[in-house]
């Protein structure tokens, strides 16, 4: 038990917090109340509380800067950059799909990397178990696998969201956030031609007088979140959409032909690099067309600066988009 406070002013050095915060949690895994728990670590439950969520937000602040890094150096080795090999490639791939799918969740990517790659893995070589993989793929892959992701899935810690949407039903594709994030991105990119001088309310104005192409309809607090959610994303959603709709960067686990739709993103690099540098080219475009504070709002990922960007023909704005602009006069969100 460590020394009771003498006072509101106690200063407990980092050896005893670390000392208290497993004395308090072992005692809370046994089932004990939380008070009783932080009176056998002689330190109060408020602070022990404290100290815990200061330090999951410390490894949640290092390990997006971590995912940040790992997203750059992915984009990196898929604009070929950089040398790779098949397994520096595979591994982009997943880290790029990581992010593209779960984009707030950044700091978790070594977690859902592992989640694609050990499905991959699973379904390619039809493995069960890591002794069923071939020798060769499993000194290459296994390095790469972050075992506190299983361990997390066992004590809680580690949450993974929902695996993928689900964008077709019995071979309908429907219309899902990839696609309105694509649209939203065009009315930004091809709307001056029109006239139109784009921004965050009249992308809302065609939202809300239901003017893209299917109906995503959403009150003025859903659209926010929304666009929190999903602008670093929209530019390539866009690219993808209109220009490179021979690439599918939503493969779903879950789905039987998972593996294949990887190899076919590993096999086509020519492909993937001119996606990269179009993406570069309409990242660059829509950041202009933003104001400085929606542009410091959200984190995009850094294009290597020897990709040369790749302009994209335009697109036109379907009339339902101009007509929903035109009749919409009152104040929107900023």
């Amino acid at each position: 038990m460590l020394p009771e406070s003498e006072g509101r002013a106690k200063r407990y050095e980092p050896e005893e917090r670390t000392k208290a915060i497993a004395i308090y949690e072992v005692y809370l895994a046994r089932g004990m109340t939380a008070a009783s728990a932080a009176e056998r670590a002689g330190v109060p439950a408020k602070t022990l509380d404290r100290w815990i969520e200061g330090g999951r937000a410390r490894a949640r602040q290092e390990g997006a800067e971590e995912g940040r890094v790992a997203v750059n150096r992915a984009i990196e080795v898929l604009s070929g950059i950089s040398d790779s090999d098949y397994a520096a490639r595979c591994i982009a791939i997943f880290t790029f799909l990581s992010w593209r799918r779960w984009p707030l969740n950044i700091c978790q990517i070594s977690h859902h990397i592992s989640l694609l790659l050990s499905t991959y893995l699973s379904q390619k070589y039809k493995a069960r178990f890591l002794s069923d993989l071939p020798n060769d793929i499993s000194s290459v892959f296994l390095r790469f696998i972050d075992i506190r992701s299983l361990a997390g899935l066992l004590n809680g810690e580690t949450v993974f969201p929902q695996v993928f949407e689900i964008d077709d039903f019995e071979g309908v594709r429907r219309y899902t956030r990839r696609d309105l994030n694509a649209e939203i991105a065009s009315f930004f990119l091809n709307s001056s031609k029109y006239g139109i001088k784009p921004t965050i309310s009249k992308v809302y104005d065609v939202v809300d007088a239901m003017g893209f192409s299917r109906d995503f309809s959403m009150g003025a607090n859903a659209f926010r979140a929304f666009w929190r959610e999903n602008v670093m994303l929209m530019p390539f959603d866009y690219v993808e959409a209109y220009h490179y709709p021979q690439l599918a960067f939503d493969p779903d686990p879950e789905r039987d032909d998972f593996y294949s739709s990887i190899d076919h993103l590993i096999e086509n690099p020519g492909d993937v690099a001119g996606f990269l540098a179009s993406s570069k080219w309409a990242t660059n475009r829509f950041h202009q067309l933003l104001d400085r504070r929606a542009r410091e709002a959200f984190w995009s990922p850094d294009f290597p600066k020897l990709l040369t960007p790749k302009a994209v023909p335009d697109v036109s704005l379907d009339d339902k988009i101009r007509a929903a602009i035109g009749t919409r006069t009152r104040r929107k969100p900023q």
